[in-house]
């Protein structure tokens, strides 16, 4: 069974090395342009790690991280919003990704988050993650477009 725990910065390689899986197995690169660059990915965890309104959960070949937002019609109240979740895909099918959701919302209530949102990229087998999510007792609110600007 997968144990999970929220990330230290001693697990700063480990949740590197699996953003920058994530980010690989996506299409932004395609569609926008938009190049990994290592040193942001280390930057960026070592924040999501460290700051108070973000999150990393972590399993052995798994991670989850999010931040707190608020919408700006209330910006009294927060909502916990998925960043990117990853399963290394020797782990896939059991209970690593159900470990890491489970831990994230907990971490949602226990910030006093008023909802989560979370992404489902089409490339990574989209019409199956949102199954698992409508599972999860989540519903499809809205989808997103990207646009890549020729500058």
């Amino acid at each position: 069974m997968a144990r999970f725990r929220e990330a230290t910065m001693e697990d700063l390689r480990e949740v590197t090395r699996m953003t920058t899986r994530f980010f690989e197995s996506t299409d932004y690169s395609k569609l926008m342009g938009i190049q990994s660059d290592p040193q942001s990915v280390v930057n960026s965890a070592r924040t999501f790690i460290t700051s108070p309104e973000c999150f990393v959960g972590i399993t052995d070949g798994g991670m989850i991280c999010g931040k707190l937002g608020t919408w700006p019609i209330n910006l009294n109240q927060t909502v916990a919003q998925e960043i990117a979740w990853w399963v290394d895909p020797d782990k896939r099918g059991g209970r690593t990704a159900i470990e890491l959701f489970k831990g994230f919302k907990a971490w949602a209530i226990r910030v006093g988050a008023a909802g989560i949102t979370m992404s489902c990229l089409d490339c990574l087998n989209g019409e199956k993650i949102s199954k698992f999510y409508e599972r999860l007792g989540f519903r499809q609110s809205e989808k997103s477009f990207v646009m890549r600007l020729e500058n």
